[in-house]
């Protein structure tokens, strides 16, 4: 039996391209347009995953998933985009995400992103990841301070308790 997805998206045609990428390999069961009918799918369906539009009418993707992942805590989440802002992204995994793909995306990294998180892995769209990494490494000036050059074989460098003394000492 094919794996059980919801694709939900107020724009008709993106949705109906959606269920022609995801082909045979998957049974979509369900492709509502705003955020209300997409919690109340999610409860009727009971899919393996979910991909859900930030901008739904009614009760916006981020509120919709929050409550799916109350009642629903292991549903598999995709998030389907065209948002690529930080804060978006953030906010996503905060609530409990496992994918966050922009609609710019070409179909085989739809397919990609759908396989990974079925197995239980997370996936990020190469466009949003620069700013995931920067905010990993921190948004300080110290983060973007380029690293100091590692001293090459030879050069000076502390010995023990020369720090407080000032002594240096040459290496082998």
């Amino acid at each position: 039996m094919n794996p059980k997805v919801i694709v939900a998206d107020d724009h008709r045609l993106v949705a109906e391209g959606i269920v022609r990428i995801l082909g045979k390999a998957y049974d979509v069961v369900a492709t509502p347009i705003d955020g209300r009918a997409f919690v109340d799918a999610v409860e009727q369906f009971h899919p393996d995953l979910v991909l859900v539009d930030i901008s739904l009418p009614l009760l916006n993707g981020l509120d919709a998933c929050r409550r799916v992942k109350t009642s629903f805590p292991g549903m598999k989440i995709i998030i389907l985009t065209m948002h690529s802002e930080q804060h978006f992204v953030d906010e996503a995994f905060r609530v409990g995400v496992e994918g966050y793909l922009l609609k710019s995306s070409v179909g085989d990294e739809l397919l990609i992103a759908v396989r990974e998180v079925l197995k239980g892995s997370a996936y990020v769209s190469p466009g949003v990841t620069r700013g995931l990494v920067s905010q990993a490494l921190g948004a300080s000036t110290e983060a973007r301070r380029p690293p100091r050059p590692v001293p090459a074989r030879g050069a000076e460098l502390p010995t023990e308790g020369s720090l407080a003394t000032g002594d240096r000492r040459e290496t082998e």
